[in-house]
């Protein structure tokens, strides 16, 4: 019925009229299936664009009843919203804050989507931790994809799927002839899961785990496989080199790769290569798996040039990543220190992680703020809360680390302490540090000697 929703949009737009708006209604809430969109998205984006305020104001009231009521209804909406302009879609959410109240979930369902949609993610946090709805996880999750933190990214998913079985195992829906369905046999609930399994798939290929990557990536072709990923993901544009369906193939043969499948890649290899003719480069990869498959030796840069394992972001929904703080080089240096087993401020030290934290770039609901480091010294069970900046700092950073300190205790039953490391501290911060018996100071240099 998309032909015939695109219609009365298209007919309101050009005259508004009252009975054709109630035909609209009717078919967007009883016949309208979002999957369909895709087929003719320029017709929708021109006609969603184009709509007239009552639409938007309808459409609105639905969106905040539904987040309200059952929030996993927003996958369908995010298809729909993915075509408006970055202007209506700010408009739309505006329109939709004047119909909730400042206590409900909607209420901060959408602030925190307005937020994520301008790029502040710590705000956007902020809002949606407010949250108590187990599907604020998958909300979470697009935050700390956003933030490429895939660590953190993959706890919010984890949590999201156990969470999804328990409350949703035994709710049953009535269908249309009377019979009764599980709720998580309903298209939406199977569309959803095999989201989760190639979110999962694409974060782990990125923290380099290329077996739960691979499992995952194995577990969402159980839901659908690659001729149904094909007909639901190709949507090649003509200045694109690859569609959707392509992205999703080639995040998968890189676990595949990693995992030194190269019998299932080729497989895999001869899909594609049926169904993108012409792309020559695929024919030219396939011959390298063949050789490996013969050989039975692995490789780390078989397909290096041909396979890039980041995943597009929906530029409709979110504006582009930026780099996380100026002293993430400084942080990516500590953790490798940490990881190749040596100490650290001292300490022998490890990252934190439980089932709900993994301690980096963690965003601590109730101080409102990002941490740099989560550490835990092994020979005390100690856990250090780690604030690093790139040169100097005020007195005011010992107030921000000691807020984070007091905001993880809820979620931490280990002591917890503080470091600051800087560059050049102050004479005065060095005198207040001495005062709090739970911090410790320390700077960082780089030095170069000439041998000769």
């Amino acid at each position: 019925m998309l032909n015939k929703f695109l219609y009365l949009l298209e007919e309101i737009n050009y005259k508004f009229n009252e009975k054709l708006f109630e035909e609209l209604k009717s078919c967007f809430e009883n016949e309208l299936d979002f999957d369909e969109l895709y087929k003719q998205e320029k017709r929708v984006s021109k006609a969603l664009n184009s709509a007239p305020i009552e639409f938007y104001e309808y459409l609105a009231s639905n969106f905040v009843f539904d987040l309200n009521e059952a929030p996993e209804i927003f996958l369908e909406y995010e298809v729909l919203l993915s075509y408006l302009s970055s202007t209506n879609l700010n408009d739309f959410y505006n329109i939709a804050l004047t119909l909730t109240n400042s206590d409900e979930d909607a209420y901060y369902y959408i602030t925190g989507l307005k937020y994520l949609q301008n790029n502040s993610v710590e705000m956007a946090l902020l809002n949606f931790n407010e949250i108590e709805h187990y599907f604020v996880d998958y909300f979470i999750y697009l935050c700390y994809l956003n933030l490429e933190n895939y660590e953190n990214a993959i706890i919010s998913l984890n949590r999201l799927n156990i969470n999804l079985e328990y409350y949703n195992d035994d709710i049953f829906i009535e269908l249309e002839n009377g019979d009764k369905e599980k709720l998580l046999n309903t298209p939406g609930m199977i569309i959803l899961k095999w989201n989760i399994f190639n979110d999962l798939g694409y974060a782990y290929n990125q923290i380099k785990n290329y077996k739960k990557a691979l499992n995952a990536y194995e577990e969402s072709l159980k839901i659908f496989n690659l001729e149904q990923n094909y007909k639901i993901r190709h949507k090649l544009d003509e200045n694109e080199r690859f569609d959707d369906f392509l992205i999703f193939c080639n995040n998968y043969l890189f676990a595949i790769e990693k995992n030194g499948k190269y019998k299932k890649a080729i497989e895999v290899m001869n899909f594609i290569i049926e169904k993108y003719p012409n792309k020559k480069i695929y024919l030219k990869q396939k011959e390298l798996y063949i050789k490996k498959a013969n050989e039975e030796e692995l490789t780390d840069n078989i397909i290096k040039n041909l396979l890039n394992p980041k995943k597009r972001i929906d530029e409709k929904n979110f504006q582009k990543t930026k780099l996380l703080s100026k002293e993430k080089n400084l942080e990516d240096m500590i953790v490798e220190q940490i990881k190749n087993g040596f100490q650290v401020f001292d300490r022998n030290f490890e990252i934190y992680q439980n089932e709900n934290i993994y301690g980096r770039q963690y965003y601590i609901q109730k101080a409102n703020g990002f941490l740099d480091l989560l550490l835990i010294d092994k020979d005390t069970n100690i856990v250090y809360v780690v604030e690093l900046k790139r040169k100097e700092a005020g007195t005011e950073v010992i107030e921000q680390i000691q807020r984070y300190i007091t905001g993880l205790k809820p979620e931490i039953e280990n002591e917890i302490r503080g470091i600051i490391c800087l560059h050049k501290p102050t004479k005065q911060l060095t005198e207040l540090i001495s005062k709090h018996n739970n911090l410790e100071l320390y700077a960082y240099s780089f030095e170069f000697k000439k041998i000769k």
